[in-house]
């Protein structure tokens, strides 16, 4: 469940690192979500903090948004080399194809998903932060993420940004 501030056709804008919520689906792939199932995964405590943190009903503040590009196109700043360095400094023998860039904030860094999966089997994560030059960040810039961690990502993506001074908006 997400929230959004602004959009048109060529962006959209929110305020990142508390606009979404994130839970496990436990049902059927294809089969589709209902009313009823949402009310399970998401109670009233949930979608009002949600509401609360991203102004619901309230004047919005621009100068706070994260805005970026919608898009059909991956956009890779990195190529195979730059991302085969980057594998070579983490725990695993990850393939390029395998390093998902999720986002760039305002200074260029980049946030990279680095997951070995199958199918729908999520394997082997790493978060990393690439800095502007293409460097990752020395001792904060890489994060094993361990399977328990999974469904609480959000929180642990917000963490790793924090202490790699992500730019929030």
């Amino acid at each position: 469940m997400g929230i959004i501030q602004e959009s048109d056709n060529k962006t959209v804008s929110f305020y990142d690192g508390k606009n979404i919520n994130v839970k496990e689906y436990l049902g059927r792939y294809d089969a589709e979500l209902n009313q009823s199932m949402l009310a399970d995964y998401f109670n009233n405590e949930i979608v009002e903090k949600l509401k609360q943190e991203n102004d619901w009903n309230q004047p919005l503040h621009p100068e706070s948004y994260f805005s970026t590009k919608i898009t059909n196109e991956t956009p890779q700043p990195l190529s195979k080399s730059e991302l085969n360095e980057i594998i070579k400094q983490l725990d695993y023998p990850f393939f390029w194809r395998d390093m998902v860039l999720l986002s760039i904030d305002k200074n260029g860094k980049m946030l990279i998903l680095a997951n070995d999966c199958d199918g729908d089997f999520i394997g082997t994560a790493y978060l990393v932060m690439i800095t502007k030059d293409k460097e990752i960040i020395p001792d904060t810039g890489i994060l094993h993420l361990e399977t328990s961690q999974y469904l609480d990502y959000f929180d642990i993506l917000n963490q790793f940004k924090q202490a790699n001074d992500w730019a929030f908006n």
